[in-house]
């Protein structure tokens, strides 16, 4: 395919985007979003893989601090589909397992009006010293590849909410 069919096809994508007239929908926030996970990309090939393609699912990224189960990460979830969250978000880690977290995203409780849904635990962490109540959506919960963790970001000092509590809705939740 040449080039000038290219930029069409791409040109078009953004397009369609675009007529999403969603508030947090942009071009920038598109292309940067697509930039991360080509960045993210070519940094593991040569970094992790030293350009050899062949071992590419058989190496493992490991982050300078290490990833912990029951501890609060921040993570760009990227653009996603309709009804999934998307860009950044602090998340739950329940798992880590071969450089991939089972993280569930949290989200605030500002003007929450409404009850609990039965996808939804209210869990309390505790941030800068200050009790901060959030909503963790186990509908959301998914596996990532540990890159996708901002290590930048401060992390709550630590979650109040008991593991067994979380351990048991997430096991009510899965019907297990």
């Amino acid at each position: 395919m040449d080039k000038e069919v290219e930029n069409q096809k791409l040109k078009k994508a953004l397009d369609r985007f675009k007529e999403c007239n969603q508030k947090d929908t942009s071009y920038l926030s598109f292309l940067s979003s697509l930039t991360k996970t080509v960045d993210a990309n070519v940094f593991y090939l040569k970094t992790v893989c030293n350009n050899d393609p062949d071992v590419y699912y058989d190496r493992y990224f490991r982050t300078k601090k290490p990833v912990k189960a029951h501890t609060v990460v921040y993570v760009d979830f990227t653009v996603g589909y309709p009804k999934e969250l998307r860009y950044g978000h602090w998340a739950y880690v329940y798992r880590v397992l071969n450089g991939k977290a089972l993280v569930i995203p949290l989200v605030s409780i500002k003007n929450y009006r409404r009850g609990l849904r039965e996808q939804e635990l209210e869990v309390v962490l505790v941030n800068k010293g200050f009790l901060t109540p959030s909503i963790m959506r186990l509908d959301e919960m998914k596996w990532i590849d540990i890159q996708r963790i901002d290590m930048e970001k401060d992390i709550p000092e630590n979650i109040q909410t008991p593991v067994e509590v979380i351990k048991e809705k997430v096991k009510e939740f899965l019907k297990l």
